[in-house]
């Protein structure tokens, strides 16, 4: 199964040039959760696709794939956003500890057990 970042870079591996600096115009503009900074126009400037995915994974995380139908939906890219709805990536949301806070399954620690 492929993971929400290899996803991403072939959806955006799909966008032609001009089409990618528009994603990125957009993806500058964009509100992130809470606490957490924009992606800056420095940072987009000069990146390319896996920079760009990184960027997007850092800052969004399992709100990834939304972020990218949305903006792709802001540019008319119609059948590349039904492309990417097609990817099964349902996280699986755990609690540790008290803090009640949701953490990926994907990032738990296995104990062997």
């Amino acid at each position: 199964m492929s993971t929400p970042s290899e996803v991403l870079l072939w959806t955006l591996e799909d966008l032609k040039s001009e089409d990618f600096e528009k994603f990125k115009w957009y993806l500058k503009d964009r509100p992130v959760p809470d606490g957490l900074s924009r992606i800056s126009v420095s940072d987009l400037e000069f990146a390319n696709r896996s920079k760009t995915v990184d960027l997007i994974m850092k800052t969004y995380g399992l709100d990834c794939i939304q972020v990218t139908l949305d903006i792709l939906g802001k540019m008319d890219k119609n059948q590349t956003a039904m492309d990417l709805s097609e990817f099964p990536f349902k996280p699986k949301v755990l609690t540790l500890g008290t803090s009640r806070r949701p953490v990926p399954e994907v990032l738990r620690v296995r104990d062997g057990s």
